[in-house]
């Protein structure tokens, strides 16, 4: 009898290691997709475990970024550690799954007998991972935090099919992360139709770039009470939604890969607008600001693509300034400045958009070739409530000053910012205290209109003075002063607020009156004195007036005295605040006195057309003109 053996190990590890491979994540060890797949179909084939069950999709937040940051080993060693983490997180028999590059997913099965015990369930394991992934790791040597987004899918007998679950858990953690990531959501059918409706737009924006439905819209920017230029802005012309805002396009673009095309034409449409403007001799120029996107700033021919646009559309590239996210900026920093420095060497400025809220190396901040620092609007508006919003406004501020940087906030919407920032040192503004948004048009009325200061003066200049100095009008009035062209469609606004601020003011004032004549006292009429030259030589509108209301709010007119020692020159406004000043106080019997006016700004009244004023006129006559230290009364 004749016996053969033969030894099968071999072809047996063959086929357990090719069932792993087909079944499991090689890095993490966990089942992949498939395995995850082919367990839902084979649970809704089961009858005895087919009770309510819950999936979970588990996605890593900014994981690219910190993959980009440290390294594709370190983006590893991350992924397995959050696979263990996640893994810890569930009750035994649940399954695990590593389901893509940052995806994760777990089956929770028999959650709960009904929909609220199963939603209750899956929601406390999903915090549980929540908070196991928001604490720190250190991949690299060097500790991070990367938090997780989930999405969560309830089902029970009438489940749809494997792919589906996987497709609803995956709308939920989108809405997870467009919620500001760091949370969770459950997917409903109202989900559903949100991206089913996204998915429309997307559709009808590939169609949009191409067919001239898309436009854009110009957010002045204020310089010291001047409008020195604008923001570039796009809106879509939808034919059937009307008019849609970035909001609702912008995130679409980005995911589906077309913000690139989306933000050549912008950039090519504000090149053309740029160069009609420039061709309008009535129109000042003015520098208009271009969003360029991380995705667009990152293309090898970007410089090239930049300038053959300027070329074409006729564009000035002193008259462009191209504003960049941090995101931009934070890989191979030595092509980023010789891209920079490329186009910079043509003329183009660059500002650092959203500043404060990326990843940026200080370290390496000084090497860019920057121009301009922009505060994102989120500190703008929480500095005056939150300390930690304010302190990073200042810190901003102070950067800006050290780098030798200029530096402008965004999302100004109230006097009350514009006023703290000014104080910290930031006295470039935008935002809805000014003006909205507006299309070409609107905003080509705003560089024209009556009572504007002519040709705005550029952003770090000093203002004009004698016969160069653009003509204002002489408007007493001292509630609006005149309508600024800074103020745009937001200027009634702003004045009804003012309105409001005095009408307050004299209501407590005539209360105080009301009481003295009660108690038959009589209050001393108090002196205020102002040394408008202490702030470096400038004097703003919204300062001055500001000290004048508290001084009206006082019960009786008082005397004001404004030092304007070392004051050489005037922010247009505040000169038509000044001039409003005098005419109020003489209403209402008060007395104002300029002290220690200078030969220079003896020019400034002159130019105002000052003379014409009774009071002023009166008041030049008694001050000799060569004298130091004359005093001017109103």
């Amino acid at each position: 009898m004749l016996l053969a053996t033969r030894d099968l190990s071999a072809a047996k590890a063959a086929e357990d290691a090719i069932r792993n491979l087909s079944f499991y994540d090689d890095l993490t060890a966990l089942p992949n997709r498939r395995h995850l797949l082919e367990h839902l179909r084979a649970r809704q084939l089961d009858p005895v475990r087919r009770a309510r069950s819950a999936l979970l999709s588990i996605n890593l937040d900014h994981f690219r970024a910190i993959n980009d940051s440290f390294g594709p080993a370190a983006g590893d060693r991350l992924l397995r550690e959050a696979g263990q983490r996640v893994a810890a997180c569930v009750r035994e028999g649940d399954t695990v799954a590593r389901t893509g590059g940052d995806e994760f997913s777990v089956l929770l099965e028999h959650v709960g007998e009904s929909e609220q015990d199963a939603a209750d369930q899956a929601r406390t394991i999903a915090e549980r991972v929540l908070g196991a992934m928001s604490e720190p790791c250190s991949p690299a040597g060097q500790v991070c935090h990367c938090t997780a987004s989930i999405g969560i899918t309830i089902f029970g007998e009438e489940a749809p099919g494997a792919e589906e679950l996987l497709q609803q858990s995956g709308i939920a953690v989108d809405h997870a992360r467009m919620a500001g990531r760091n949370t969770l959501r459950f997917f409903s059918p109202a989900l559903q139709a949100a991206v089913s409706e996204r998915m429309a737009i997307l559709s009808d924006l590939r169609r949009a770039i191409d067919s001239d439905q898309l436009v854009l819209w110009y957010q002045p920017q204020i310089h010291r009470g001047q409008l020195f230029g604008a923001e570039a802005l796009v809106r879509w012309q939808h034919p059937v939604r009307g008019l849609l805002g970035p909001a609702a396009f912008i995130p679409l673009a980005e995911e589906a890969g077309l913000i690139v095309p989306l933000g050549d034409w912008v950039l090519e449409a504000a090149c053309r607008q740029v160069a009609e403007w420039a061709g309008r001799r009535q129109l000042p120029e003015i520098r208009v600001a271009v969003n360029i996107s991380a995705r667009q700033f990152r293309q090898t021919d970007f410089a090239a693509k930049v300038l053959d646009t300027i070329v074409r559309t006729g564009a000035d590239p002193a008259n462009l300034e191209l504003e960049l996210t941090e995101s931009s900026l934070v890989n191979d920093v030595e092509a980023v400045v010789a891209r920079m420095a490329e186009l910079k060497a043509h003329g183009l400025r660059f500002a650092v958009d959203d500043f404060g809220v990326g990843y940026s190396s200080l370290s390496y901040l000084q090497r860019l070739p920057l121009d301009k620092l922009k505060i994102d609007r989120s500190f703008v508006r929480d500095m005056l409530v939150d300390p930690g919003s304010s302190a990073i406004a200042r810190a901003v501020i102070s950067l800006s000053q050290a780098l030798g940087l200029k530096v402008i906030a965004e999302g100004v919407d109230a006097e009350e910012q514009r006023a703290y920032l000014a104080r910290l040192g930031c006295d470039a503004w935008q935002g809805f205290l000014f003006s909205e948004p507006l299309p070409a048009a609107k905003f080509e009325e705003l560089l024209v209109a009556p009572g504007a200061p002519g040709a705005p003066v550029a952003y770090g200049d000093t203002a004009p003075t004698g016969n160069d100095a653009p003509p204002i009008r002489a408007d007493r009035s001292l509630a609006g002063d005149t309508v600024h062209p800074s103020q745009g469609a937001a200027g009634n606004f702003r004045r009804r607020g003012e309105r409001k601020a005095r009408e307050d003011v004299a209501g407590k004032a005539r209360a105080r009156r009301g009481r003295g004549k009660d108690t038959d006292t009589a209050a001393a009429v108090p002196v205020a004195r102002l040394h408008a030259g202490q702030a470096g030589g400038w004097m703003e509108a919204s300062a001055l007036r500001g000290w004048v209301m508290g001084q009206l709010g006082q019960g009786q007119p008082p005397e004001m005295i404004i030092d304007l020692e070392g004051l050489e020159h005037l922010d247009a406004s505040a000169l038509q605040v000044l001039l409003a000043i005098g005419s109020e106080q003489k209403r209402r019997g008060g007395v104002l006195r300029l002290e220690n006016v200078s030969a220079g700004m003896r020019q400034w009244f002159a130019w105002a057309g000052a003379a014409e004023l009774p009071e002023f006129a009166e008041a030049r006559r008694q001050a000799p003109a060569e004298e130091a230290g004359t005093c001017a009364k109103f």
